[in-house]
């Protein structure tokens, strides 16, 4: 597995799970994780990785969320 680079933000250290998950997130569309039967689990934590994602800039050279899964977290984020 290739490593991630840090930009020259100082920051939480984000253990591989975490990554993995980022990484994950954005490899998928929105529609699997609610096929799923861990939609609930995946979707909470998706929530709180990309609300962190959005409002800090350390991760923004690291993942990037697909237009689809972009609008399926939009769509959750109106839910809560």
């Amino acid at each position: 597995m290739a490593r991630l680079q840090r930009g020259p933000a100082i920051t939480a250290h984000i253990d591989d799970y975490q990554r993995g998950f980022l990484r994950r997130l954005s490899e998928r569309d929105g529609k699997e994780v609610f096929s799923k039967g861990s939609r609930q689990r995946l979707a909470g934590e998706a929530l709180v990785q990309a609300g962190y994602a959005r409002t800090h800039a350390i991760f923004s050279h690291a993942f990037e969320i697909t237009p689809a899964g972009d609008y399926y977290l939009d769509r959750l984020l109106g839910v809560h």
